[in-house]
């Protein structure tokens, strides 16, 4: 009787994992281009960016504000490659933008740049 207690808990623990990993799985994709992008070894992801979703952009201005030079300058070239795929009629475009400006005081100087 307790196995199958302990089976039943282990089949619902692993079904929510899975349900969370899916529901989460934009975020986490993200998170993996960002990771890939600023630790290459040159500049072939920056083209990637506008086929890993809506969750990089927000993840690349944060990094704006705490990497060194190259990975700033590789995130800056992405957040443009975004913007250029949506295109300038996109509502998603005017708000990075505005996200841009908003956030560019607390970039560090290379972000800035």
């Amino acid at each position: 009787m307790r196995g199958k207690r302990l089976l039943s808990a282990l089949v619902v623990l692993a079904g929510g994992l899975a349900a969370a990993g899916w529901l989460g799985r934009d975020g986490l994709r993200a998170n993996l281009y960002v990771w890939r992008l600023l630790g290459a070894g040159d500049d072939a992801l920056v083209e990637q960016a506008p086929a890993w979703g809506d969750g990089v952009p927000p993840r690349l201005l944060e990094r704006l504000g705490r990497d060194d030079a190259t990975a700033c300058a590789r995130a800056g070239a992405a957040l443009g490659r975004v913007a250029e795929a949506w295109g300038a009629d996109d509502p998603r475009t005017l708000a990075l933008w505005q996200q841009c400006a908003e956030r560019y005081p607390a970039f560090n100087p290379p972000g800035q740049a």
